[in-house]
This record gives C-alpha cells, sequence and structure tokens, in this order.
C-alpha cells in the first residue's frame, strides 16, 4: 500500500497544498513539512481519491480569505509568479482553478495531469488575487482556448483543427456550457476559431465558466488501430483588461477520454501506484480534487505573437460592453447573466458611444497565439474561372468544378474534391457523397449536383399590344416561383424590355372595362397558363408609365 503523510502532522494551507500538484517547483519533501500554527480548517488531504476523506470544495479553494495567500509568503510550499520568471506586480495576480481531478500517476518533478471525459461540463473558477480597489467598477476580459501540449502537433495545429472539423462539421473543439456558467457576460464562440472562447467578468463577483471538450485525444494520433495512447492537451486561461495588454496567463495539461474514461483511467492509475513498493510510491504526486493552472511567462507569449498571428480574433476591432452587459455586472452575479448580454450576432460585441466606452487595438494587445502560429497561414492561390454555373456542366475541368463547390457553400471539401473534374464528381453516387462528406452535406452536394429547375407555381404568357388593339404577333411567357407583385414586374419587364424606374403601377382590365391594380392576393388567384396582352399607359405631365394587362383567349 502506498503511504500517505503522517495524519498527525497537519497538511500546509490549502492553497500551498493545492499548488503542490501544480507547480514543478515545489518538491516532495514540503508535503511533510513542521507542523504550522495557523488553523486548519480549509485543508486537502493528500490523495483524495484514495483515502475516503473529504477534501475541500473548489468554492472553498477560490473564495477564503486573501489572508490565506499573501504575495510576501515565506512559507516553504509558497511559490511566487515571479519565481517562476513571471515579474508580475502585486494587481497581476490571478488564480484560475478545474474542477477536475490530477492524475495519482504523475511523478514529483513533473507537470500535474488531468484526465477529463469527452462533452462533459468542467467548471473553471477564475479569481483576482490580492488588492481589489483598483479593479472596482471595471471587467476583465479572459480566453479560453484549447491547444496541443506536444511540439510536434503544434506545428500542424491548424491543419489538425481543420481535419476534425471536416470530419465533425457543425462542432467545437471547445464550448462553453452557458446554461450552468455565471458571472459571465459578453460570450463569444465563434466559428472560425472553434478552439476558444471569449468572455467579460468583473473580477469583485464570483466567476465560473463551465466548459466542455468534444474531442478525445486519441483522434490526433498517427495510427488509429486500437490502443494508442492519446496526446495531451493544453487548457491555457489568459486575462487582461479591455484596450490594455495581457495581465496574466496560466494553463494545465489534459487528457480527453470517451464517456467515463476518465474515471476508468483515475481507477486504473491508483491500482498501478498501490502495487508499487513504498519507497517508489513515494517519487509520484498524489492526488487532488481540483487542479490549479500553472502561470506562464507573458514575455513568452509576446515573442511567439511576433512570430505569427493566430486566426482572427472573433471580436471585432473595437471592443466595447453593452448596457445589458454593464447592468449584469454591476447588478448581480446570480447565474447567468451571460443570455442577457448575449448580442444578435455572435461575434460582434455591442458598441456603446458612452465616454467610458474603452476601445481595444488588436493591434496593440493580439489574441492568444496559437502553437500553429510559428508556421504562416498556408493560402491556395485563387484560380480564375469563369462565372459559376447553376447547375454544374458536364464538361467542366477541375478548375470550374472548385469554383462551383465554393459558390454553393462547399468550402470545406474543396480540397477533398480539387482534382476531380465534372464528369468524376458526378458519377458518385449519393451513398458515396454521404461517406466522404458526411450525412447531411453528402445529401446537400447530391441534391446540388442533380438539381432540376423548379416547377413554377403560375406560368403567364404576355404580348405587347400592337396597334389595332391585339397582340403583336410575339409572345412571352413568364414563370413565376413566387406569387407575388415583386416578381411579376420584374420579370415582366426583363422578358418586355422596359425601363423598370419609370414604372408606375400594373393594372389589369376588370369587368365592365374597370382597371383593378394588381396585388399578391390578384396574382394568386390566377389561372395558369393565362394569356395578356400588356398596354403601356404613359402618365400625363411626367415621364411615367403604367401597364394595363388585357385578358386575351388569342
Amino acid at each position: 500500500m502506498r503511504s500517505f503523510p503522517d495524519p498527525r502532522i497537519p497538511p500546509p494551507p490549502l492553497f500551498f497544498n493545492l499548488l503542490y500538484c501544480s507547480l514543478n517547483h515545489v518538491s516532495q519533501r514540503n508535503v511533510n513539512a513542521p507542523p504550522t500554527s495557523n488553523g486548519n480548517g480549509g485543508l486537502v488531504e493528500a490523495d483524495s481519491n484514495n483515502s475516503g476523506q473529504n477534501p475541500a470544495s473548489l468554492h472553498q479553494l477560490l473564495y477564503t480569505s486573501n489572508d490565506d495567500y499573501t504575495p510576501n509568503s515565506n512559507s516553504g510550499n509558497h511559490v511566487s509568479s515571479s519565481q517562476q520568471g513571471n515579474d508580475f506586480n502585486e494587481d497581476c495576480r490571478f488564480q484560475y482553478v478545474l474542477a477536475a481531478a490530477t492524475s495519482i500517476a504523475t511523478k514529483v518533478n513533473e507537470e500535474t495531469l488531468t484526465y477529463l471525459n469527452q462533452g462533459q461540463s468542467y467548471e473553471i473558477k477564475l479569481k483576482k488575487l490580492g488588492d481589489l480597489t483598483a479593479l472596482r467598477g471595471k471587467i476583465l476580459k479572459s480566453k479560453i482556448r484549447m491547444c496541443f501540449h506536444e511540439r510536434r502537433l503544434q506545428y500542424t495545429e491548424r491543419e489538425q483543427i481543420l481535419a476534425w472539423q471536416r470530419a465533425r462539421p457543425g462542432e467545437r473543439l471547445l464550448e462553453v456550457d452557458v446554461p450552468l456558467s455565471y458571472g459571465m457576460v459578453d460570450v463569444c464562440q465563434s466559428s472560425p476559431s472553434n478552439n476558444s472562447v471569449e468572455f467579460m467578468w468583473d473580477p469583485t463577483k464570483e466567476v465560473g465558466c463551465y466548459v466542455k471538450i468534444n474531442c478525445i485525444s486519441t483522434e490526433f494520433t498517427p495510427k488509429k488501430h486500437g490502443g494508442e495512447k492519446g496526446v495531451p492537451f493544453r487548457i491555457q486561461v489568459e486575462t487582461r483588461l479591455p484596450g490594455g495588454p495581457r495581465l496574466h496567463a496560466a494553463s494545465c495539461q489534459v487528457k480527453v477520454f470517451k464517456l467515463k474514461g476518465a474515471d476508468r483511467k483515475h481507477k486504473q492509475d491508483r491500482d498501478k501506484i498501490q502495487r508499487r513498493p513504498p519507497h517508489e510510491q513515494n517519487k509520484y504526486q498524489p492526488s487532488y480534487e481540483c487542479t490549479v493552472l500553472s502561470d506562464i511567462s507573458l514575455d513568452s507569449l509576446s515573442s511567439s505573437n511576433t512570430i505569427g498571428q493566430n486566426v482572427g480574433s472573433p471580436y471585432a476591432p473595437t471592443d466595447a460592453i453593452s448596457p445589458q452587459s454593464r447592468a449584469a455586472i454591476s447588478g448581480s452575479s446570480s447565474p447567468v447573466a451571460a443570455p442577457l448580454a448575449l448580442p444578435t450576432n455572435p461575434s460582434i460585441v455591442p458598441i456603446v458611444p458612452a465616454p467610458e466606452t474603452v476601445k481595444e487595438d488588436i493591434g496593440a494587445a493580439p489574441a492568444l497565439p496559437s502553437p500553429a502560429a510559428i508556421l504562416p497561414e498556408q493560402n491556395c492561390p485563387e484560380i480564375i474561372v469563369p462565372p459559376c454555373f447553376n447547375e454544374l456542366p458536364a464538361d467542366a475541368n477541375a478548375a470550374q468544378t472548385s469554383s462551383w463547390l465554393r459558390a454553393r457553400r462547399f468550402h470545406a471539401f474543396e480540397s477533398t474534391f480539387a482534382s476531380f473534374s465534372a464528369s468524376d464528381i458526378l458519377r458518385l453516387s449519393r451513398d458515396d457523397l454521404i461517406q466522404i462528406c458526411g450525412l447531411a452535406d453528402g445529401i446537400r452536394l447530391f441534391n446540388a449536383l442533380h438539381a432540376k429547375a423548379p416547377q413554377p407555381k403560375l406560368s403567364l404568357y404576355f404580348a405587347v399590344e400592337a396597334g389595332n388593339g391585339a397582340g403583336g404577333g410575339v409572345w412571352r411567357a413568364v414563370y413565376l416561383e413566387s406569387l407575388s407583385i415583386g416578381t411579376l414586374t420584374s420579370k415582366l419587364l426583363a422578358a418586355l424590355n422596359l425601363p423598370h424606374e419609370r414604372l408606375h403601377s400594373v393594372m389589369v382590365l376588370g369587368p365592365q372595362g374597370i382597371h383593378v391594380l394588381v396585388t399578391n392576393e390578384l396574382i394568386a388567384n390566377m389561372k395558369d397558363e393565362s394569356m395578356f396582352v400588356v398596354e403601356t399607359i404613359k402618365e400625363p405631365g411626367t415621364d411615367r408609365y403604367k401597364l394595363l394587362l388585357k385578358p386575351s383567349s388569342h
């Protein structure tokens, strides 16, 4: 059995004990530090998954007194931000805690590893540490993103994410569970960057962001024959003032499993460690209920930005907070403030022409960089092709076929069919397209390739009146897919080659020679394949004209 710290020796304070399992600079010796004189009201016992004791809750961790964590602490278990290479001042200390247990199979000198279940919501609590006087009445903007931990995958992150999107159309890698979240406003989950989310929050309120990861670690392994180890991800949180530079950034390492795979993996790790001799067990970190994200050097983030830019920020170049957002922040922190402030377009933040509006210069404060930003974005050169056709001609070449796919909103499959000519793609069956593109897009592409002209709701025939009051001999057909005056007018004028800007109205000759104004209701009651002779009546004193439709039995 694994040996645990002596229960007669009180463990160190809560925050320091959690930092033990998340920061590499704290040694195993600090866990068994000499007894402290302060109380042990909010403690987390080592290896909470195994010992059966009740660890402190996530709420107790973040919202205890700030006296538990002072920047001048001399405790051996305290690792300040400056010790990690971040020269943070008193006002740039934050804490992010993920409500998921750390792995027991992590060695003391290694970074913690957290197991998550695919599609399950996990809370990330955000808190500003230290003096909040300067931030009262202000708001902060944070970005949560999921990226790869391994360097080999960081260089191809963009390609890996695009491949996942093609296989799972319409889904996001990372998303916020808005109904469960609280204390947040202006939540932005835009489609161009589906592995990151942004939101605003008040540092004086309780804030909890529930996130879900919809992919699993084994989806990005080179070989997928079963039994491969999944790749680790990083959950990265960055905070700034709107319009200002970054204040703080932190991250943690996670692995994502299907269904209840994270729980099974925790159990396997516990059984594996417990079978080792006691002296071997002491080489591994204990497991804790929560994961404290480790600080990241802001200098390293800034330097990576000079190499390349990430996918465009979902926020508009001018960021501001809507009145509803400000009211939601200042009013209360009860769940959920975010839906009240969500704009109609999720990729745009409302702009308010108020004196306190804060504008953000994206150039001065760029978005959190993607590891794939090391490589420039690969833009395929545009091929100049003739205008797209309503239906794909059977003799279209590969370039024309690609142009046709773009015009029909099949951008995601343009690379798949890059070498296909029209004859190649038209040979594919409905089942073939579903297998290549997925169910929804496969059916849509098949219908687009084999679409026929829609059956018109009404067919009418018109001829310009000759001098004797009869038709001029040349009749023109007008097919209406929509029974509206706008459709009839535009098609009639195009067929007769008459100017639209000088048209006054369209009338039909009614009983006893009366002129009846043509309306949507009148068109809906016209008989199919009706014939009309069109008379042009000039308006006196103007250059405008009316069209009079005279029923004809010719």
